[in-house]
């Protein structure tokens, strides 16, 4: 891709898979990389990303996400999952460790931050952090799926699930997570018509509204 725009011109939520194409490994590291430097809220990141390859286990989420072909086709499926319990102290803390590490500063020097990403946890009930965690997802979604569009791999966010029946499938109830959604990835069919189909947007004159200071 030429520019940002002409990957988001490109790319569409891909119906069609061609099940015989295949990502490599290197370009699974390259979208799981910008899923780990995608923008969350304090850069917590309570959550995790699971990367199923295997074609078994694709063939058992299947009637989960109602037999919609992008699983089973697809050259992996992403299946974001947020920390069921919320944020907990212990993340917290384990964040700070990361922080000090990473920046080279001392914990101690870090006590204020930790407070306040404290008190936040503790403002909101377990369902309202959930629901936080599984926006920071969407923001992870987005970058994923913006990276794939760059070089050229085929996605799509899928939403038509059943929650439950996913975290059954892959056990995700015993690991502490809930899945938010989905994300097909791999390479178009030939024969997807939706491929061909014009990208239906707003114009910017209608999708946006300028805030000017007077007389600008």
């Amino acid at each position: 891709m030429n520019t940002f725009s002409d990957a988001l011109l490109w790319r569409y939520a891909t119906k069609k898979f061609d099940p015989t194409k295949k990502l490599t490994q290197e370009q699974l590291d390259y979208l799981m990389n910008a899923g780990r430097l995608a923008p969350t809220s304090f850069g917590l990141q309570p959550f995790k990303i699971l990367v199923i390859t295997d074609q078994k286990t694709k063939e058992q989420l299947s009637p989960a996400a109602f037999n919609q072909p992008q699983i089973i086709d697809s050259s992996a499926v992403f299946v974001l999952a947020a920390n069921k319990s919320g944020l907990r102290a212990e993340d917290v803390d384990s964040f700070i460790t990361l922080v000090s590490q990473t920046r080279g500063v001392p914990v101690d020097s870090l006590a204020g931050f930790r407070q306040t990403l404290l008190d936040f946890s503790t403002r909101a009930t377990t369902e309202q952090q959930i629901e936080w965690i599984k926006k920071q997802l969407y923001i992870v979604l987005g970058v994923i799926i913006s990276a794939a569009a760059m070089s050229a791999i085929d996605s799509c966010p899928m939403e038509g699930f059943n929650p439950s029946e996913v975290d059954k499938v892959l056990g995700l109830e015993a690991l502490g997570l809930t899945s938010a959604v989905l994300l097909s990835v791999g390479y178009r069919a030939t024969d997807d018509k939706y491929s061909q189909a014009k990208k239906v947007r707003k114009p910017i004159s209608e999708l946006f509204i300028p805030i000017a200071t007077p007389g600008e």
